[in-house]
């Protein structure tokens, strides 16, 4: 029996079960590549299962069993994630949970070798999808802007593709036997009974616990305060920059940053929305992402070609007024009640429920009763004071060939 940690909601009403291993790793361009690379290999082959299909196959033989991985960034790790969703037994009415959690331990514990074939095909999907991805102006400009921030704010795969081609099949098996021994904890959402959980119990890892921390303190860099004008052809232009607080660490203030951007932006009344779009008509869009991991926010816009110095203009301006208490107790209002809103639905789906759970127990995030307690009590004097310790650093335009 292993004695990795494993954290259960029981639910009924959903007909599906949510299975999910986290594992901690140490932050790194390097681990973060061989990482990602891992964990796709480990869904595509196993010792057991030679060939792709002969997964894909098995996974259909389990009624379609579906097998994810995703990392998550903090300042100072990367965890690996592999989630399984399948169908509850007490659904179909049978029992098959033996071989359900015998495909899970297959899928992260059968490989003794990786094969350079398979290594070679997912490099390559890499490459695709993330030069793909990086195409579109959006995230041209996002990836640009990371690009002129210290090291560790380089948080897309599209500024690591060059470490793909140190991976070779024996570096990325050294790395997934150390992955077999890093900490690690069970997520479990669903109808789910004590076999499934004595089973999960019984698969043989020989994973350290994990250990609880501050997974975001750490030593703040050194500002930059970088500038980039792209020229190219697009229909519209666009410019990002970042927030970034600048006393504590943003994620200790997560209430306060996310009520604060929705007075700011992200509600449909917000000073953005109602100044530069529906009043000036200025913008097409313009938001407001929080990347807490690494202390900042992200404002980005798209705009009509020509504009990029007004546009810049009022959203300084739309800052200046936060810090100067320059929106209602209204706006103040309905961002709580957004907020409230968004933890009242956290139950409303297994995948929110297994994420919250993740939060709480992997990143640290008090309960929902507690957040919830929180978020009520948030003043108007407090944003002001937040938006008080907000300052911009660098910046990017991507402007069409004759913008000026």
């Amino acid at each position: 029996m292993n004695n990795i940690e494993m954290h259960i909601k029981k639910n009924k009403r959903f007909k599906t079960i949510n299975c999910r291993f986290s594992f901690k790793n140490k932050l790194s361009a390097n681990t973060y590549v061989m990482l990602t690379v891992l964990l796709e290999m480990l869904k595509r082959t196993t010792n057991k299962y030679q060939t792709n299909r002969e997964l894909k196959l098995k996974q259909l033989d389990l009624y379609e069993i579906d097998v994810k991985t995703h990392v998550n960034l903090t300042s100072k790790y990367i965890i690996g994630n592999i989630d399984f969703l399948f169908i509850g037994p007490k659904v179909l009415k049978i029992d098959y949970l033996e071989d359900i959690v015998l495909f899970m331990q297959d899928i992260i514990l059968d490989h003794n070798k990786f094969n350079e074939k398979d290594l070679e095909i997912v490099k390559n999907e890499l490459i695709n999808e993330t030069m793909q991805a990086g195409s579109y102006p959006e995230e041209i400009v996002k990836n640009t802007l990371f690009s002129l921030t210290k090291e560790k704010y380089r948080i897309s795969m599209n500024l690591y593709l060059d470490e793909l081609d140190k991976i070779n099949v024996n570096n990325l098996y050294q790395f997934y036997q150390e992955f077999l021994t890093n900490e690690m904890i069970i997520f479990l959402v669903g109808n789910i009974d004590t076999k499934l959980t004595k089973l999960i119990k019984n698969i043989p890892f020989k994973n350290k616990p994990f250990i609880k921390e501050d997974l975001y303190n750490y030593q703040i860099p050194e500002l930059t305060n970088n500038k980039k004008v792209i020229k190219m052809d697009v229909n519209q232009s666009k410019l990002a920059f970042l927030f970034r607080y600048q006393n504590a660490f943003l994620y200790n203030n997560i209430y306060l940053s996310g009520v604060f951007s929705l007075i700011l932006c992200n509600l449909a009344n917000s000073l953005y929305m109602q100044k530069i779009r529906e009043k000036l008509s200025l913008v097409y869009y313009v938001s407001i992402n929080h990347i807490n991991s690494f202390n900042l926010m992200m404002v980005s816009s798209a705009y009509k070609h020509g504009n990029s110095k007004i546009v810049y203009k009022y959203l300084i301006e739309g800052l200046k007024d936060m810090q100067e208490g320059n929106f209602s107790e209204e706006l103040l209002h309905n961002a709580i009640s957004y907020k409230l809103l968004g933890l009242k639905q956290i139950n409303d789906y297994n995948t929110r429920i297994l994420n919250n759970m993740y939060s709480e127990n992997v990143i640290g995030l008090p309960s929902i009763e507690e957040r919830r307690e929180t978020i009520q009590k948030v003043t108007k004097e407090e944003i002001i004071n937040f938006a008080k310790n907000i300052i911009v650093t660098d910046i990017v335009y991507l402007e069409g060939d004759n913008d000026e």
